[in-house]
């Protein structure tokens, strides 16, 4: 236990102040299994209170423990109550590579707490951190067991109370070169078990950084404001903002892409969630070297990367930044959307447990361009399962390039809806498929790229310019999935009291070369839907 104030702690710690640089080099021999704390001012806080504290004093760590928590306030803090605490130095986790025991097994580090089951103060209204974290040669030599919890406030929180009013401005940077199981980081928290409010992340933060990631069955949660959702009961994020780029890459061509879920706000979730009023001006990107890897999930989203399989509720959200995923996922499969890469302007994949617990995305705005690499690509939601979105807007473009479904609103719809939403985009570009899953061209269309099962499409609103790639052969006949409204569809599919315009293009991403019709009021109905399968009425 190693603290600027105190190294264990049921104190009340009061208007403190730690200026001295604390370095840990501890290893561990054999088996032997140990427990690092290491904070700015308790390495263990175990109860009683740490209020209008502040560390100045840099922390850094060497060790090899199996566990370690780092915070720059307290490494951990149990129980007790915290408030208007500050950071403002850097901290630094150091593995070696080198070392015949590479041991870390669970790692948690905070701008201000490593882990926190404590509550916050009622009277908390500065807590921040503006202190880098950075984090290198994280590695073990047994299985795929490391866990990385890494957050601009917390790096786990898990308070029984939702947290408001914090503020990160600390970049967090990290270069692994681990097998581990699975990594999360958030400008606010790492993971969280509990909501957060009226919080913003100013602190940009990259995974990689051009350094290899070899493993593919290791997990990527990362998000502005929370990495995962990993518990809870219906955790709500609201009033949040994130300003920040936040991102996944690598150069390097010896480079398989893991399974990685970005979000501006938050990552992933397959629990409850509502996340509302919240917005992200940040640049979200989850890029990695030309490499194929077909069948692996990824999910890139403006607030939410993915929900997996739980009710949630996505409202009132803006995005004013690009999104990208390039995943270079070729899979295309409509039962299981867990098997392709999805990028979406505010969530990338949104897949409800049932009918009747459904994903709701409602209220929401994007401004910025939304970007894939292949499977699908859209200004609201990149794949919808059991879904329902309303009342949303989408002003950017769709660009790309390979493979994908690409749509205003969503990029496939399956079992949802979409309802009074409005699509206005200068640039909507679709490259075509080649026999890929029985699916020999990709939809292109303001509303919806692809519409499966019982999906509905009513009372929206799309003006765009459409775009498929050169080698299509798309004539004012035959539109080769592109639709004003939808591109793909099937018999069971709706498409009602709908406005279209625009026009219909090939040519490549961000350049319309060659014009093969423009909507009028003689031609509108044959632009509607790109192949006609759908059943359709009311549009103008």
């Amino acid at each position: 236990y190693c603290g600027g104030i105190a190294g264990y702690s049921t104190a009340t710690i009061t208007e403190s102040v730690n200026a001295l640089s604390i370095s840990n080099t501890l290893y561990r021999s054999g088996d032997a299994v140990y427990a690092e704390y290491t904070g700015g001012i308790a390495g263990y806080q175990a109860a009683g209170s740490i209020d209008g504290c502040t560390n100045r004093g840099s922390i850094i760590s060497t060790s090899n423990q199996q566990y370690l928590y780092m915070g720059g306030i307290a490494g951990m803090f149990a129980a007790g109550e915290a408030g208007n605490n500050v950071n403002v130095a850097k901290m630094d986790l150091q593995g070696d590579v080198t070392s015949t025991i590479k041991g870390v097994r669970y790692a948690t580090v905070g701008g201000l707490y490593g882990s926190f089951g404590a509550t916050q103060s009622d009277s908390d209204t500065r807590s921040s951190n503006s202190g880098p974290i950075s984090v290198t040669n994280i590695e073990t030599a047994v299985d795929n067991s490391t866990q990385l919890q890494l957050g601009g406030i917390f790096g786990r929180l898990y308070s029984e109370s939702p947290v408001s009013s914090l503020a990160n401005a600390g970049s967090i940077t990290v270069n692994l070169v681990a097998n581990f199981d699975w990594f999360a980081i958030g400008g606010i928290a790492g993971t969280a078990e509990c909501g957060v409010s009226e919080s913003t992340n100013e602190g940009a933060m990259m995974v990689n950084n051009m350094v290899l990631l070899k493993n593919a069955s290791s997990k990527i949660y990362y998000g502005g404001i929370a990495g995962w959702n990993r518990f809870g009961d219906a955790n709500e994020y609201a009033d949040c903002v994130n300003n920040a780029e936040i991102g996944v890459s690598t150069n390097s061509t010896d480079y398989n892409l893991l399974p990685s879920f970005v979000g501006g706000i938050l990552g992933y979730t397959e629990m409850p969630v509502a996340v509302r009023g919240c917005e992200n001006n940040g640049y979200v990107n989850n890029s990695g070297a030309n490499n194929r890897y077909d069948a692996l999930f990824s999910s890139v989203g403006g607030i939410v990367g993915a929900i997996v399989e739980t009710a949630a509720e996505i409202s009132d959200c803006n995005v004013m930044a690009n999104t990208r995923n390039y995943a270079y996922n070729r899979t295309v499969d409509m039962d299981d959307p867990t098997r392709m890469c999805h990028c979406g302007g505010i969530v990338g994949c949104a897949i409800g447990a049932s009918s009747s617990e459904s994903v709701d995305i409602s209220g929401c705005t994007t401004i910025g361009n939304a970007e894939n690499k292949r499977s699908t690509a859209a200004g609201i939601v990149g794949f919808a399962k059991y879904a329902s979105i309303s009342d949303c807007r989408f002003e950017g473009s769709i660009v790309g390039s390979g493979p994908h479904f690409s749509g205003g609103i969503a990029g496939c719809l399956s079992y949802s809806d979409v309802t009074r939403c409005i699509a206005k985009s200068p640039d909507l570009y679709s490259h075509s498929g080649y026999g890929m899953d029985n699916v020999n061209y990709f939809g292109a269309a303001g509303i919806a790229g692809y519409m499966y099962g019982t999906s509905t499409i009513s009372d929206c609103k799309a003006f765009a310019t459409l775009i498929q790639n050169t080698i299509s052969t798309a004539t004012e006949s035959q539109h080769l999935g592109m639709g004003i409204i939808a591109g793909i569809t099937v018999p069971t599919a709706t498409v009602r009291d709908c406005g279209l315009g625009g026009s219909l293009n090939t040519g490549s991403s961000g350049n319309a070369s060659t014009l093969i019709m423009t909507v009028n009021s003689e031609n509108y109905e044959t632009c509607i839907v790109g192949d006609g399968h759908a059943v359709t009425g009311g549009c103008y």
